[in-house]
């Protein structure tokens, strides 16, 4: 996958750091049956809560200079800026750095820090798929029109509903349980956040063109 610019984005933000957090959750498994003392294994847990956060903080600052590059997030015009020695976004990495730590901490101060470092980082991947497959749903027909475009053809309608329901499902399992509900708030914050920029901000840019990629047609006239 591609930038609008041409430049790799890679995978999706978020399966990294699900990828890891599943690894990360099968060694606190073998932690807790172990029965270290309970001062050892908050330890070991905050560690593994670090060592996510840092795997995430990567994918995040790739996120963050992306959208700021094209005009999506507040001070875009410092958080898009690639440092000409090392060639990285610092100041993204910076600042989802800061932001890590807060969750980090919080988490360490939950009761079940296990609970909420699996129930936080396991539920982002399918939030993505499932706001790209509703995005693909919307604007289909304009991206099958694109020449070489891949299609579903009669079978996009069927697929996308699978898809829709599996991840809701998924989400579902991993939401509603009580253990997962100290999770469920840092994401509902970060949920609010983002519709409260959306609302403020976002929105107006995009209406006056300042902000997001650029239009399809554009690209096909290239």
């Amino acid at each position: 996958m591609s930038s609008t610019i041409g430049e790799p984005v890679g995978s999706v933000p978020g399966t990294a750091t699900s990828a890891a957090a599943a690894d990360v959750a099968e060694a606190l498994v073998i932690v807790e049956r172990a029965g270290y003392r309970p001062e050892l294994r908050r330890s070991l847990k905050f560690f593994s809560m670090f060592a996510i956060l840092v795997v995430g903080a990567g994918a995040q600052a790739r996120l963050c200079y992306s959208l700021a590059r094209d005009n999506m997030l507040p001070f875009s015009r410092h958080l898009r800026v690639v440092n000409q020695r090392s060639q990285t976004p610092i100041i993204a990495l910076l600042v989802f750095a800061v932001v890590d730590v807060g969750v980090m901490w919080y988490g360490y101060l939950q009761t079940s820090a296990f609970n909420t470092l699996v129930g936080a980082t396991a539920i982002i991947p399918y939030i993505i798929y499932f706001l790209i497959t509703i995005a693909y749903a919307v604007k289909r027909r304009t991206t099958d029109s694109l020449p070489g475009a891949f299609t579903l053809g009669r079978w996009a309608w069927p697929v996308i509903g699978f898809v829709l329901a599996y991840t809701v499902l998924i989400m579902a399992v991993l939401a509603l349980p009580a253990p997962f509900h100290s999770a469920d708030k840092v994401l509902g914050y970060g949920a609010g956040l983002a519709a409260l920029w959306y609302v403020g901000a976002l929105f107006w840019r995009l209406r006056k063109g300042t902000a997001g990629v650029k239009p399809v047609d554009e690209l096909i006239d290239r």
